[in-house]
């Protein structure tokens, strides 16, 4: 009888073998990058969310912007500036507006996180002005009109989403997954 006396593996095994860890890093990087988009969302809601409140305590509180010598008259507010980017804003000149001029700060979303409407179909919410009056910290809201109450999507891609919801008569301001 003939015996095999070579030792090791053939090119056949080894191709399986190479296959299976192909296969297997697959699907490790495609759940990473999943749960990466979702990191991304919870942040940017949570970021955004805080942002706002902090617009409302810095507008309650009577805080003077860097360079000013009094708190803004229209208080403070946030500024949706395109589908990736917000402002942090001082009212400087009472207008209920941001105006050019009065960031405080410029916030950006992260990485293929954007702004749209709630709703269907989901819309673009650039141009959404959400204003905190001083000394009260009353919450106003305006995109074209004012609204008493607005939800934003944060959305990543076509099926990731988060929605921020504000209410101006209640002063509300959540994000719900």
């Amino acid at each position: 009888m003939f015996q095999n006396r070579n030792k090791g593996f053939t090119l056949v095994e080894l191709l399986i073998v190479i296959a299976i860890i192909g296969i297997l890093s697959a699907l490790v990087i495609a759940g990473f990058r999943a749960g990466n988009r979702a990191s991304n969302l919870r942040f940017a809601s949570q970021n955004l969310v805080s942002v706002f409140k902090q617009a409302q305590i810095m507008a309650s509180s009577g805080k003077i912007p860097a360079g000013e010598s009094d708190p803004p008259p229209g208080g403070y507010g946030v500024y949706v500036d395109s589908l990736t980017s917000y402002i942090l804003f001082a009212d400087n000149n009472d207008s209920g507006d941001y105006d050019g001029g009065e960031e405080v700060e410029n916030i950006s979303l992260p990485e293929n996180v954007e702004f749209f409407e709630g709703g269907a179909p989901p819309n673009p919410v650039i141009g959404l002005n959400v204003v905190f009056d001083s000394p009260d910290g009353k919450m106003s809201i305006y995109l074209g009109s004012e609204l008493t109450d607005k939800t934003i999507v944060l959305r990543v891609g076509s099926s990731d989403s988060i929605e921020v919801y504000l209410n101006s008569t209640s002063g509300l301001i959540e994000a719900s997954e």
